[in-house]
């Protein structure tokens, strides 16, 4: 008689374990998805940054980055909701720093923390 009602705790305890795989795989896409994000927001950040150059420079064959210009078309960029952004440009390069965080789904039951991404891109002007 000590048996019975095993096969349902253990089919009980399959079932929790399998949602619980199925929660890791989530919250693992949505981490892989938000660093991507990230990384592609800050890259087409530093490289928009980069594209402004002063116009003085310019007509002189040197190629010099418009600080400020380039420090506000990269947050233009880059700046949205749960992320932080920072440009640091100066004539020969913009970086430009964009962090951003992942809560947990369902794995939250099991223990499971937010996530940081954090990504830093830099870009220099070119001739092209």
């Amino acid at each position: 008689m000590g048996e019975r009602g095993y096969g349902s705790v253990l089919a009980l305890a399959l079932l929790f374990g399998g949602v619980l795989l199925i929660g890791v795989a989530v919250d693992v896409t949505r981490l892989i998805v938000t660093w991507r994000e990230t990384s592609h927001l800050a890259h087409i950040a530093a490289e928009t940054g980069a594209g402004w150059v002063e116009p003085g420079a310019l007509y002189r064959g040197e190629l010099v980055v418009d600080i400020p210009a380039a420090e506000a078309a990269a947050l233009a960029i880059a700046s949205g909701p749960r992320r932080s952004v920072e440009v640091d440009a100066d004539s020969e390069e913009v970086c430009v720093t964009v962090e951003q965080s992942v809560s947990p789904g369902i794995t939250r039951l099991a223990g499971a923390a937010p996530k940081t991404v954090l990504v830093t891109a830099c870009a220099t002007p070119r001739q092209g």
